[in-house]
């Protein structure tokens, strides 16, 4: 598993350990899956970009509608 060292501007650093003080979780724990949430928000986007670009390449009307010609 990798270490990493993060920095973290205070007031956020204190509003995460209240947070995950109040669901009874490590700050570590909450970073990982943060950090997973981004990643797969971050996947869909990806996907979504290319589907839209496949559209737009398949239709040439889109294209011009959009002002993308």
């Amino acid at each position: 598993m990798a270490m990493i060292s993060v920095q973290l501007p205070d007031e956020l650093h204190v509003r995460l350990v209240e947070a995950v003080a109040g669901d009874q979780m490590s700050l570590n724990a909450a970073l990982v899956e943060a950090a997973e949430a981004w990643l797969e928000h971050a996947e869909r986007r990806a996907v979504s970009r290319k589907l839209l670009q496949e559209a737009l390449s398949d239709d040439p009307e889109l294209r011009a509608l959009l002002g993308d010609d």
